[in-house]
């Protein structure tokens, strides 16, 4: 498991609004950074994708 990776170019939805072509920094499984790149990580490409950081779909996980 890659344990600091970036997806880049995807667009995220935030309570704030959508943040379009960004660039979202994972560290240690947690977002650390929406909008500022980091080069020297490894890139997913998230081209054509949307990202909404926190979400969780409770009928799949909530459900004891």
């Amino acid at each position: 498991m890659t344990k600091h990776c970036k997806i880049s170019g995807v667009d995220v939805l935030t309570p704030t609004g959508l943040v379009k072509n960004a660039t979202i920094v994972v560290k240690d499984g947690r977002i650390v950074s929406i909008g500022a790149d980091s080069p020297d990580v490894p890139a997913v490409d998230g081209k054509g994708c949307i990202a909404l950081p926190g979400f969780i779909d409770i009928h799949c996980h909530g459900a004891g």
